[in-house]
């Protein structure tokens, strides 16, 4: 026999919504499958956007004033460096 009903689950147990018609103690089997209505749905692609931080926008002149604004110098390289003033100091 076979009976299919709707239940919930609370407080660490499985609640039929109506009564099974079975006599006390009966084992019986369970298998499980979560109702569509009771599982949060996956985020689709299209739903991630809209939880994505957005990125600022910048025109081109924003961007390179930001650039500027924000820029290091350090200086320039010696016009005769090269890997083996690098590689000398590791040695």
């Amino acid at each position: 026999m076979t009976i299919q009903v709707h239940a919930t689950y609370r407080a660490g147990a499985i609640h039929p919504d109506e009564p099974l018609g079975l006599p006390e103690n009966t084992e019986v089997d369970v298998i499980v499958v979560p109702a569509a209505t009771s599982m949060p749905a996956a985020p689709q692609p299209e739903d991630l956007d809209a939880i994505r931080p957005k990125s600022p926008k910048f025109t081109s002149e924003q961007l390179r004033a930001l650039i500027a604004k924000n820029a290091v110098h350090v200086g320039t390289l010696p016009l005769d460096f090269s890997r083996e003033d690098i590689y000398s100091d590791h040695d």
